[in-house]
């Protein structure tokens, strides 16, 4: 998607999300560290808790020490399960950042895509069609070797017949004998050849949904970050709208303000998407 030259100069958004998935990285690689030695610590105290509760198997009630390390290991597992959770949480939240940081390189890389897959098909219909018209060829000049060979081996059982039983093979025959064992060959390929082709090319239309399906997302994850980059300028007005309305009527919320969309815009804009997409 091409960014306007002539629209005001951003708020920075982009490299907000940036700044933020890095700082996201940080957090993560140190609750890794931190949880690698927690589950450490965990391990130790659970060996160390039933290494001493193994000293005396049939007793019925635990010693203080005995306690205290029970105490400590649970507190350890504990730790373990809230630096998890905490782990599992920052994981989230960098995913979801570097879903909308890359979206950009993904709205590029799916247009690509398309644009592949369209070169593709109208490659693949080229050489199918061209397969198929050397198919018609092969098996017209079959059908014109075995009219050849039928004639040449009808004059050949005659001259056996009228030559006593002396015979020598017609070279012409010997020829398309071996020019009709090849055709067929090739033929067999050609058509092998089509089937493949044609396999390939009814594979194309789900390619291009998936294709298709992460332009669209991809498209729409870039369109959010053009409007948040745009929308400190506008926000002061539409906050000044909210708050005047809530003022003359407490019902409207002071916190949105919906905009209505003209339908001749919302047309025109589906038509200008429509035409981002290459052609099917």
């Amino acid at each position: 998607m091409k960014l306007n030259p002539f629209r005001k100069k951003t708020s920075g958004y982009l490299a907000t999300l940036q700044a933020d998935y890095a700082d996201l990285c940080k957090q993560v690689e140190a609750t890794e560290t931190e949880l690698a030695s927690a589950r450490d610590e965990r391990d130790a105290r659970a060996d160390a808790s039933r290494q001493l509760e193994a000293q005396h198997p049939g007793r019925l009630a635990i010693s203080a020490t005995e306690k205290t390390a029970r105490v400590a290991a649970n507190a350890a597992q504990q730790a373990v399960g809230d630096l998890e959770h905490t782990l599992w949480t920052l994981n989230r939240q960098q995913a979801d950042l570097r879903d909308r940081i890359e979206a950009p390189a993904r709205l590029a890389a799916a247009k690509e895509a398309l644009g592949g897959l369209n070169r593709q098909r109208q490659a693949l219909q080229a050489e199918i069609e061209k397969t198929h018209t050397l198919i018609a060829r092969i098996e017209r000049h079959i059908g014109e070797i075995e009219a050849g060979v039928s004639a040449e081996t009808q004059a050949a059982s005659q001259s056996m017949i009228t030559g006593d039983g002396e015979f020598v093979m017609p070279e012409a025959l010997v020829r398309m004998d071996t020019e009709l064992r090849v055709a067929r060959v090739t033929l067999a390929d050609l058509c092998d050849k089509a089937k493949r082709l044609d396999a390939e090319l009814k594979s194309l239309p789900d390619q291009w949904r998936e294709a298709r399906r992460t332009f669209r997302h991809a498209r729409a994850a870039v369109a959010e970050i053009d409007v948040q980059e745009q929308l400190p300028a506008l926000i002061e007005l539409i906050a000044r709208a909210a708050v005047s309305r809530h003022e003359c009527d407490r019902a409207q919320s002071a916190h949105c303000y919906e905009v209505e969309i003209p339908h001749e815009l919302v047309s025109a804009i589906q038509t200008r998407l429509d035409a981002e997409v290459p052609a099917n």
